[in-house]
């Protein structure tokens, strides 16, 4: 059975409890208004202008600071004024004093409707960000010189950087707006929708400061590693600061966590990596080498049997994405993929009724497969290739494929109309069998990811349950 979660996750719990009574402003209503009335008139000329000097700056560091501070106020807004509602005339009596045709009383005029209560600031928050981020995507709108323009947004983004951490011990909902506003952060706008937009890749460094943070709730940390994997896949980071986000994910994977939402979301950050990751340098020795451990960790992820299955999952759909350096053997990562595709037919079996096993025998197939086209664009495009892109040209990974195919079409197919009942049929022996004699009479002869790099070691056996990590609810998706 799972862990309950108020068993799993007392610590994580009490702390989200104590970050959401903090109360904490950093400005008044009054000062907002204030402020309101003294920027708005000027703010979006010298944005749209794009020219930085001893005139401008002051503004746009008070405007900064604004727009962050109000996410701050605790003061309930003014309720709304009451409108001024026209009373309905009343028809003359009838004839014996009565209503209209001397049938009844008169009816009374309606009561004019109340005014809806006034919508607290922290609610509104959402709101304003997407107001703060429209004036940020003006700003050097009409800019003509593209190193001005881009030294003038990227002020305006450090600033927004470096205000945005006086908010950070903050009450929970401002802390979790804050970060999606730095998650949103471009230093090249894009057009309609996002497209073309470049992320601004020193938002890395707050990210990673609120990962590291152990007063950070996961709930937080969560959008954080998101706004990393925008990093990787769409801003202008160097190949420093990849290895250090690799890193960071890395670590954060050997940290305990209360549920398995934050690990999925690291493994699936691993994928985007498209660099090789470079060891340190070791006094004495050569040049540094490129040693690719982030797949040995994706790989080391996936056949951790202490580790919930949509992790596990999610980490061999992220070697199907992550870039592979050309000493990894593609054909052991394959392999590896198909033994956890049959340990988890074996569990399916034991227990087919939870609700992630579809998510779970999907992601093996996106290891080998691009999701859409869009994903294939970029996938085909990672250099040097991955599992994806070497699907076609190399026999062991197409093999591997057919050997997770079966039960992969046969959970997606679940649930299923069994004597006029709708139930999660097993996956035949048949086919278990195929796939466990494939594993059997394909193994690699060589056990390291890469050279270099470990020896692949046997998994550990199960914890017992009572010193589990966290797993997934028991939600069922059968008998529906």
């Amino acid at each position: 059975p799972a862990v309950p979660a108020a068993v799993a996750r007392p610590t994580a719990d009490a702390k989200l409890r104590a970050q959401m009574a903090i109360d904490k402003p950093l400005m008044t209503q009054a000062e907002d208004k204030s402020a309101s009335r003294k920027i708005k008139l000027k703010i979006g000329k010298i944005l749209r202008n794009g020219v930085l000097n001893v005139q401008t700056t002051p503004m746009i560091d008070e405007w900064i600071e604004w727009r962050l501070y109000r996410m701050t106020i605790t003061e309930l807004p003014a309720p709304p004024r009451r409108k001024s509602v026209r009373r309905a005339k009343v028809p003359p009596p009838g004839p014996m004093g009565m209503g209209p045709g001397g049938m009844g009383p008169a009816a009374a005029a309606p009561p004019p409707p109340a005014p809806l209560p006034p919508i607290p600031f922290r609610r509104q928050l959402p709101k304003f960000n997407d107001l703060f981020l429209v004036e940020i995507k003006s700003a050097a709108k009409d800019q003509n010189g593209q190193l001005q323009k881009k030294a003038f947004r990227k002020y305006v983004l450090d600033g927004i950087i470096a205000k945005s951490r006086d908010l950070l011990d903050n009450n929970f909902y401002v802390r979790l707006n804050v970060v999606m506003l730095l998650n949103r952060l471009d230093i090249l706008a894009g057009g309609f929708g996002g497209k073309g937009s470049v992320a601004y890749a020193e938002i890395a460094v707050p990210l990673m400061d609120i990962m590291r943070d152990a007063n950070q709730h996961e709930a937080l940390k969560i959008p954080a590693v998101q706004g990393l994997r925008r990093v990787l896949l769409a801003s202008e980071a160097d190949r420093d600061q990849k290895y250090a986000i690799a890193i960071e994910l890395m670590s954060q994977l050997d940290q305990k966590a209360s549920m398995y939402w934050y690990p999925r979301a690291l493994v699936e950050a691993i994928g985007c990596v498209d660099e090789p990751l470079i060891q340190q340098q070791v006094a004495g020795a050569p040049a540094p080498q490129q040693k690719p451990f982030h797949v040995q960790k994706a790989v080391d992820v996936m056949r951790d049997k202490n580790r919930p299955w949509i992790v596990r999952a999610e980490a061999a759909k992220a070697l199907g994405r992550i870039s592979l350096h050309p000493t990894v053997r593609s054909d052991l990562i394959a392999h590896e993929i198909v033994v956890f595709s049959g340990e988890m037919s074996v569990a399916y079996n034991k227990n087919p009724n939870q609700f992630y096993w579809q998510e779970c025998f999907l992601n093996t197939y996106l290891a080998f497969k691009a999701l859409d086209a869009t994903e294939r664009s970029r996938v085909m495009q990672v250099k040097p290739a991955n599992l994806i892109s070497k699907f076609a040209g190399q026999k062991a990974v197409s093999d591997a494929y057919q050997q997770i195919l079966p039960p992969v079409l046969h959970i997606l197919n679940q649930p299923t109309v069994i004597n006029g009942v709708k139930t999660n049929a097993p996956i035949p022996a048949a086919i278990l069998q195929v796939q466990q004699t494939w594993t059997n009479d394909n193994k690699p002869s060589v056990d390291r990811v890469a050279p270099g790099l470990p020896q692949l070691q046997a998994p550990k056996p199960m914890a017992a349950k009572g010193g589990a990590p966290a797993v997934q609810p028991t939600a069922s998706i059968g008998n529906k």
